[in-house]
């Protein structure tokens, strides 16, 4: 059995301002590795796009008033405590209580 995968993935720019119902992702191939492969993607995308879309309604109520993310506290594991904090960053925040990723400097060198 050959164990390649045939699959093509077309996704959206990280960053895009997308409308509802419009797609993010378009996974295309076999039907078996399709499915496969849109699981994976579907679970790493939903997460990080929840995350950005609340940071930045967030930010937006808050105005000109900066808005720290505080999700690592209840971040099921390390991973997840970095890309929340991330996803929360694009979404407008501006800064985080995850050290690791520069505290309150989050995104900053």
């Amino acid at each position: 059995m050959d164990s390649r995968i045939e699959c093509s993935v077309d996704a959206m720019p990280e960053g895009t301002l997308v409308f509802a119902h419009e797609p993010l992702v378009r996974v295309t191939g076999p039907v078996w590795q399709a499915k496969y492969l849109e699981s994976a993607v579907l679970n790493f995308l939903n997460a990080g796009t929840l995350f950005t879309t609340k940071a930045a309604r967030i930010c937006h109520a808050a105005e000109s008033e900066p808005v720290l993310e505080f999700g690592m506290r209840r971040a099921q594991f390390m991973g997840a405590a970095l890309s929340g904090a991330r996803a929360c960053y694009i979404g407008g925040s501006a800064g985080t209580s995850c050290v690791r990723e520069g505290g309150a400097g989050l995104g900053e060198d």
